[in-house]
């Protein structure tokens, strides 16, 4: 359970990094 439970946190905040930085990527693409 703990594993999992980590890997999930993990993947998150990959997801979290990932889906920020495009949205960056945008605005400053818009700019």
């Amino acid at each position: 359970m703990e594993e999992s439970i980590t890997q999930v946190i993990g993947k998150n905040i990959v997801v979290r990094d990932w889906l920020l930085r495009t949205q960056k990527a945008k605005w400053d693409s818009l700019k």
